[in-house]
């Protein structure tokens, strides 16, 4: 009988050692590729990947408003005119992306930023632009009745009537009803009306 259960207990023992072998060549081989995604990035330096959120044709040329990522942890929004890349302000407006936009019938674009990377803000931030996305200014800041809340539409009747609206999931933190909140403008999005639900 030792003998027999000797040689199970060295099956078993046996088995262990293989799976923790392969457990650990696999966590080698994560590791390795973690290590190999982080030298890529590095050699890269300021490779970004963009994603296409808004376009408009403005004056002689495209404007296109673009989601820009070095990682999956680090965002900024980006605007190319005619293929050429724009600044766009400073790490004020890092790990926003653009969540609506619109031209305004003065000509100026406006658009409404909200965190992208982890969750949404408490805050959408508001911009400006009167030079076809060459330079931007911050209009507002509107606090949500969320964090959760998402920028659904953002319109203007004209250079100074405009409004934005967020959905809200009912029942998430911090909100008693949900819905779908609007706030109106009539001084071209520097102040708003408090967010009503519609």
């Amino acid at each position: 009988m030792a003998p027999w259960g000797y040689g199970v207990a060295g099956a078993k023992a046996a088995r262990l050692k293989r799976a923790n072998r392969y457990r650990g060549a696999s966590i080698g081989v994560q590791m390795l590729s973690l290590l190999v995604a982080a030298l890529t990035m590095t050699a890269l330096g300021k490779h970004e990947m963009c994603e296409k959120r808004f376009e408009f044709q403005l004056g002689a040329g495209t404007v296109r408003l673009l989601d820009a990522r070095t990682s999956s942890m680090r965002a900024r929004p980006a605007v190319e005119r005619g293929g050429k890349r724009l600044g766009f302000g400073d790490e004020a407006f890092a790990q926003l992306g653009w969540r609506a936009a619109v031209v305004r019938a003065d000509g100026v674009l406006v658009g409404a930023l909200d965190s992208v990377i982890e969750a949404p803000s408490w805050e959408v931030v508001l911009v400006a632009s009167a030079d076809e996305g060459r330079s931007w200014s911050v209009l507002s800041r509107l606090r949500k009745p969320s964090y959760l809340g998402l920028v659904k539409s953002l319109s203007f009747a004209s250079s100074q009537l405009g409004c934005i609206s967020l959905e809200v999931e009912a029942g998430g933190p911090y909100v008693a009803e949900g819905g779908i909140f609007e706030a109106c403008t009539s001084d071209g999005g520097h102040r708003w009306s408090p967010l009503r639900i519609k």
